[in-house]
């Protein structure tokens, strides 16, 4: 591996691709074998934090868990960094890590990345500097005998030319928010699409907008670092092996084993060059006959010009067009006075004392773009007006004709129970029910529980919420009137029974439900 000259911030990027694309498979699953297990943990430890109501008595637990992970991650990101940096240097493969020593190092070092690097985020001037320290510790920390000349080295290497690390900073973070985003996006859009080409409904479909909460924000962060991750560190792998080939000549010696190995090859070809060239001696008049069959050949002919036709008699089509020319010559003689006047009419008037007589001006140039404009315009304006006033003639009113409003289809997916009042949600059950459609009965019973909480003020209604957030919201606004939720929760759970799944609806389950909403009702009047 060359490094002869100095790289720019792309160049170290894309040599850092190409160093990816080259890594055994093996140091891949060094990677993922750390980063997975903690990223799993930090996305339960989130999501249970922020929606369970055991979280403060499980969290001392959790913390202690993630906090284990991590320094089992950062221990495997090592290991993976020293396989990239053995493929750059194998000189340093002689010098096998010491697993402990790693561990012990990386759990002090690496723990107080998690502090520092937001600080020197909000202070912004030195978070390259700190970022590329951290990137810089997990690469050299198997070829540190200690903790303190991991420091210095690491904080070394940092400043090794700063003005290409902070444009790979940069360069990283808008990749790193192009990659979060459309991770968020597919995570988003992923269960409607199932639900559109499978047929699948889920939760996460019946959420509708409140799908984007803080636990698919975290998911798509945790996966957008696990897929550029590994790419930020080959990058300060590369750096840190060009920082160090300045006071070592590990860049030169690379280049020189690279050289022998061409050196090598070439020989080698100059070896069998000349047995491959007495063997494929062509005589040359056998060498033009062939290229003589080849551009005779069908797919080359046609770049060959055409033979020259005898001149023949104008056909019709000709004399169409010279008539048509002869036509508008003519009207352009006809209108020659016109377009002369309209010219000496918008030429410049000299005054006796110019000097410039017959010439034209600047001014009557601009003279001359302005009046171009300003009929330019006014025939644009012309046709927007002359199309106005032919819309308006063709336009007819249509006759409104008043239909009746059909009854709502029960089958829909999505619902809008407050928009219809209740008395007119039991008629339709009823309906339903005299009709021996006893499931779409059952539904229409629910919406009519829907609207009449939603008028009496304790639901909002909405078609992308499931039954479990009405409950809670139900529960919240009637606590003295316990009954109210529970008459509600049970006629939920009937109705989940049946609609979602395959329960049998009868004519005792309707009275049942029927019971229960009076119940919900007259406890909530009272």
């Amino acid at each position: 591996m060359a490094a002869l000259k100095e790289r720019s911030a792309v160049e170290l990027l894309e040599e850092a691709f190409h160093l990816l694309r080259q890594a055994p498979h093996a140091l891949l699953l060094y990677y993922y074998i750390g980063a997975l297990p903690f990223l799993l943990a930090a996305l339960f430890f989130w999501a249970d934090m922020a929606h369970s109501g055991f979280a403060r008595a499980n969290c001392a637990a959790e913390s202690l868990g993630v906090a284990v992970l991590y320094v089992w991650m950062a221990f495997w990101h090592a290991r993976f960094a020293h396989g990239l940096h053995t493929q750059v240097d194998p000189s340093t493969a002689a010098n096998p890590p010491h697993l402990w020593r790693i561990a012990y190092l990386q759990s002090l070092v690496q723990s107080s990345k998690l502090f520092i690097l937001p600080i020197a985020l909000f202070c912004l001037l030195p978070f390259a500097s700190v970022f590329a320290f951290y990137q810089n510790a997990a690469v050299l920390v198997t070829e540190a005998p200690d903790f303190r000349s991991l420091i210095a080295h690491s904080a070394r290497q940092a400043g090794y030319r700063a003005r290409q690390n902070w444009t790979i900073v940069s360069i990283l973070l808008l990749f790193s928010l192009f990659a979060f985003f459309n991770l968020g996006i597919t995570l988003f859009i992923a269960p409607h699409l199932v639900k559109m080409l499978l047929g699948i409904e889920s939760a996460f479909t019946r959420s509708g907008v409140h799908l984007l909460n803080s636990t698919l924000i975290a998911a798509a962060a945790g996966l957008a670092w696990a897929a550029i991750d590994p790419l930020i560190k080959a990058v300060y792998v590369l750096r840190c092996f060009y920082g160090e080939s300045v006071t070592t000549g590990a860049d030169l010696k690379a280049a020189i084993a690279s050289l022998r190995r061409a050196a090598v090859l070439a020989c080698l070809l100059a070896a069998v060059c000349p047995a491959i060239r007495a063997q494929n001696n062509i005589p040359p008049s056998e060498l033009d006959r062939s290229i003589n069959q080849v551009i005779h050949r069908p797919a080359y002919t046609w770049r060959m010009p055409r033979d020259v036709a005898p001149e023949a008699a104008p056909g019709f089509l000709d004399a169409a067009a010279d008539a048509t020319r002869r036509g508008l010559h003519r009207v352009t003689e006809w209108l020659r006075p016109i377009i002369d006047w309209v010219r000496d009419m918008l030429r410049e008037k000299p005054t006796p004392h110019d000097s410039r007589i017959g010439e034209l001006g600047p001014s009557a140039k601009l003279r001359w773009l302005l009046y171009s404009l300003i009929a330019l315009l006014a025939i644009a304006a012309a046709i927007l007006v002359l199309r106005f006033l032919r819309s308006k003639r063709r336009a007819k009113p249509v006759p409104v004709i008043a239909q009746a409003t059909p009854d709502e289809d029960l089958a829909a997916d999505r619902l809008d129970a407050a928009r219809i009042p209740e008395d007119r949600w039991l008629t339709l059950a009823e309906d339903l029910v005299a009709r021996g459609e006893l499931r779409l009965a059952l539904r229409a019973l629910y919406l009519a529980g829907l609207s009449y909480l939603a008028l009496r003020g304790l639901l909002t209604v909405q078609a992308a919420r499931t039954n479990r957030q009405y409950e809670i919201e139900l529960r919240r606004r009637t606590r003295d009137r316990i009954e109210v939720a529970q008459s509600f929760s049970e006629n939920a759970r009937i109705f989940e029974r049946i609609w979602y799944g395959d329960h049998e609806v009868t004519a005792p389950v309707i009275e049942n439900f029927r019971e229960n909403l009076q119940r919900m009702k007259a406890r909530a009047e009272s």
